[in-house]
């Protein structure tokens, strides 16, 4: 071998190795802000879990909804009672879960497998609610994101590729462009 192939071959190394440890590092970072999202999704779960204000909401919402009386809530003097006020606790609750998920703050897959239910339930009880307070503040917007999240997941349901973009997760390709033999985490 000459000295201008060894050169040759010590670039095409040098090459290999720089473009290899820049995927690495792209790797790295993404294997990072998904598992900060995931985190993330977690402490939110259960930190609601604890949360008197967002239990005595649902149990507000429950007790006003068997009465069909939810809508009362968003008008005078219904607006100032405690049960109002719990129940607008929920809502934005949900709502700024639904502006996280939607802006890839939170890990929907996480929400989805958590809330789920209880999103959906809340939402389509409070629809009354939702309506009356809409129109008396005049906002066509207010708790667009949580409409938003909860005829998703609605669809999810009952739909597999809704689903799939919830269940969407970047391991899964790497897994099966590696034949297996790439695993990322549990």
């Amino acid at each position: 071998m000459q000295g201008s192939d060894v050169d040759f071959l010590g670039e095409k190394v040098r090459n290999f190795a720089v473009i290899m440890g820049v995927v690495i590092a792209i790797w790295s970072l993404r294997t990072t802000i998904i598992l900060a999202r995931r985190k993330q999704s977690s402490d939110l779960v259960f930190s609601a879990r604890n949360d008197e204000n967002f239990v005595a909401g649902i149990r507000a919402l429950r007790a006003h909804r068997a009465s069909d009386d939810v809508k009362l809530l968003a008008v005078h003097p219904g607006i100032k009672s405690e049960d109002a006020a719990s129940l607008r606790y929920i809502l934005n609750y949900f709502e700024a879960l639904a502006v996280g998920a939607r802006n890839g703050i939170y890990d929907e897959k996480i929400l989805y497998l958590n809330y789920r239910t209880t999103l959906i339930h809340v939402f389509d009880a409070a629809i009354p609610f939702i309506r009356e307070v809409r129109i008396s503040q005049d906002n066509a917007t207010l708790y667009k994101e949580l409409n938003w999240l909860a005829m998703r997941w609605k669809r999810a349901e009952n739909s597999v590729l809704t689903r799939l973009c919830i269940d969407f997760d970047w391991r899964l390709i790497l897994e099966i462009a590696s034949r297996g033999r790439i695993r990322v985490g549990a």
